[in-house]
């Protein structure tokens, strides 16, 4: 409600933990990395908790970090940072993939979409009625739509299965294998 980061308790007290000292307290989104670190993005730094200390990833060039909405990460170890205006990937310490800015306007023209990352490095975006943006671990991006072969562009959920397949179910027409 107050974009700020809190620890909900058993018995239903909210706090900000203790050890937990972020300078800018306007937390904007969250994610987890594959060794269960929280990495939380404020609307000026990217920092990590291992649940004793904050560390700061804060890349170099800022820009964008203000309106930073969601993030995930891939199976290289990169943070996909996506925000209003560009969808980046953060790889140790620098900025060193960016999706085409059209198409990423084009696909969250909305506030409900959702950010994965995948096992290749790359990253996908779910709009709903707006079908999917697909950017490679090099930021290459591709746009997939009813007019590409999807079922219907209104995508519901994504999954990436074992095997690295993609899943996409969709509203009125099942799921998609793409």
């Amino acid at each position: 409600q107050n974009q700020q980061l809190a620890l909900f308790s058993t018995n239903g007290h909210q706090k900000i933990p203790a050890d937990l000292k972020l300078p800018q307290i306007q937390v904007t989104a969250l994610a987890i990395d594959a060794r269960g670190i929280l990495w939380i993005a404020t609307t000026h730094q990217i920092v990590s908790w291992n649940g004793q200390e904050i560390e700061d990833h804060t890349p170099k060039d800022t820009t964008g970090l203000s309106d930073v909405q969601q993030m995930a990460f891939s199976g290289d170890g990169g943070l996909w940072v996506c925000g209003q205006q560009q969808l980046r990937k953060l790889f140790n310490g620098a900025w060193t993939a960016t999706a085409d800015a059209d198409l990423l306007k084009a696909s969250i023209s909305s506030r409900f979409f959702r950010l994965y990352g995948d096992s290749r490095g790359g990253a996908w975006v779910v709009s709903y009625g707006h079908g999917l943006l697909h950017a490679l671990a090099d930021g290459t991006t591709h746009p997939l739509t009813k007019r590409d072969g999807l079922p219907s562009d209104s995508i519901t959920c994504w999954l990436e299965d074992k095997e690295g397949n993609v899943w996409g179910g969709t509203t009125g027409s099942g799921i998609a294998r793409i």
